[in-house]
């Protein structure tokens, strides 16, 4: 038993094309043996597939219905197609394919999705292919596809320790995989690389092998430069995107350092305000306190805290009454106001000097932009010149892979065809060629006595009479040639051969 994983796919369409018509984009479909349907009310497959189409488009809303979150990655690959093929010795019979298929669904999970099973007869090995909806029809949930090489081979051990064991790696594999080892099968082979050696295969076998090596040894030299070419590329753009990210941060810093260094000048420009803001608000203070010890001094406080806090008291209309009075009957409520009225002197200045230093780093930032836009441009201007470069790489490589194909299957080409070579027959022995002879005259024989009897039918007045001469004409020969046969085996026997084939 081998399970084969194809390429997950978004089109239902294209992979029943496929399946249910012969190869090469053929309209019939002679290779199709049987086809069954899982989870769908219908079984014609050509309208099993648009189903499971509309179920897949109908995802959002299946969702939705069931109560699933409409969350995390979408994905548009809802055709799952694998393959389950058998030994050229193996003869299943429909049910046993049929069961082997739904065990293989359930190994994956997906018993619940609907599902079409395909068999070709077009191999000489049985094989049915499986085109299975991720998309489940209860929920709109995607299929898993966790691990799901190692489901079908433990399956498929599985089913060959219970029908015959064909694939000794694969126990030993799933083995390794139990021993916390990691174990990858062997790689597909390209198809048309399959093909070439298939066909000279049967032609000179030795032969066959030794450049079906000497190719594979080329071929994995070219895919080693491909893979390398792959990871040089992608090395070229991390490099690149980095090195634009470090010009991008030494921008940034260099404005930061210029950012500080024009705040930095700012604060000194209003060193002396703030120097001059401080010894006077101490000296106002000292006055202040002075003048609470006096009567005249407290009517005198009183007029500056009512001036100094105006503002203050006019922004709260309802309750200018209540705060004057507390100005004229309560110290601490003067010390308070007067406090705040210091205060907000600070807190202007302050903003004074914060907007000189915000206009002062636009200004930096502004022009900072421009380096910004040209860092911009050098990027976009090195990654068109990088994706050209990359572009011509594979340009070449693909050229490369061309050439090595046209040399892989003129190689095998040369191969000398066995059917295509002279072959010496031995001559047949003397009472062989006596047996052809006789045999060839027996029916020279028996054609010349048709003729006579059609004639004679020909002239007989009615077609009874043509018929029973021609009957009689039969019974003569037939008579003959069982007299010939009798005779050829007495004289073989006589000369101890075998019978007659």
């Amino acid at each position: 038993m081998v399970p084969k994983l194809h390429a997950k796919g978004s089109s239902f369409k294209g992979a029943a094309q496929y399946l249910l018509h012969d190869k090469g984009r053929a309209e019939s479909g002679e290779r199709v043996a049987w086809t069954e349907t899982r989870n769908l009310a219908i079984d014609d497959p050509d309208t099993a597939w648009r189903i499971m189409a509309a179920t897949a488009m109908d995802q959002g809303r299946l969702k939705e219905q069931a109560g699933v979150r409409n969350t995390g990655r979408k994905s548009d690959k809802h055709v799952l197609h694998f393959t389950l093929s058998w030994h050229p010795d193996q003869e299943p019979s429909r049910k046993e394919m049929s069961q082997a298929a739904d065990e293989a669904i359930a190994a994956l999970g997906g018993s619940d999705r609907q599902a079409m099973i395909i068999a070709h007869d077009d191999e000489k090995h049985a094989h049915v292919h499986i085109m299975l909806n991720r998309v489940s029809p209860l929920d709109g949930r995607h299929l898993s596809s966790s691990k799901e090489k190692l489901k079908l081979s433990q399956w498929a051990q599985d089913y060959e320790e219970r029908t015959g064991i064909y694939c000794e790696n694969r126990i030993v594999n799933n083995a390794m995989r139990d021993g916390g080892e990691y174990v990858r099968g062997e790689k597909d082979q390209a198809r048309h690389i399959h093909e070439a050696q298939k066909e000279a295969a049967a032609n000179d076998n030795d032969r066959t092998q030794a450049v079906a090596e000497a190719q594979r040894r080329k071929d994995a030299a070219l895919a080693l430069r491909g893979r390398n070419l792959t990871r040089l590329q992608a090395a070229a753009w991390s490099k690149l995107l980095e090195t634009h990210k470090e010009r991008k941060a030494a921008l940034a810093r260099d404005l930061q350092s210029k950012v500080n260094k024009a705040k930095a000048e700012v604060r000194e420009e209003y060193r002396p305000q703030w120097v001059k803001m401080f010894r006077d608000q101490d000296s106002e203070r000292e006055t202040f306190d002075e003048l609470e010890r006096s009567f005249f001094g407290r009517a005198g406080n009183i007029v500056k805290t009512v001036r100094l806090n105006a503002d203050l008291i006019r922004d709260q209309k309802s309750k200018i009454i209540s705060r004057s009075f507390r100005i004229l009957t309560n110290a601490s409520a003067r010390q308070e106001y007067f406090a705040k009225a210091q205060e907000r002197a600070r807190a202007t200045l302050q903003r004074q000097q914060a907007m000189k230093a915000q206009e002062a780093a636009k200004a930096l930032k502004d022009a900072q932009a421009v380096k910004y836009e040209q860092n911009r441009a050098v990027y976009a201007k090195q990654r068109e010149d990088l994706s050209q470069t990359q572009q011509a790489e594979r340009a070449r490589l693909q050229e490369a892979w061309k050439e090595r194909t046209a040399e892989r299957q003129a190689a095998f080409a040369a191969i000398p065809a066995r059917q295509l070579e002279p072959k010496q027959q031995a001559p047949r022995p003397a009472h062989e060629r006596s047996k052809y002879a006789k045999a060839f005259d027996l029916a020279k024989q028996r054609k010349t006595v048709e003729q006579d009897n059609d004639r004679k039918a020909d002239d007989s007045d009615t077609k009874t009479d043509g018929k029973q001469g021609s009957a009689g004409g039969m019974d003569d020969i037939k008579r003959k040639a069982q007299e010939h046969l009798k005779r050829k085996r007495g004289q073989k026997q006589d000369r101890g051969e075998g019978h007659d084939i």
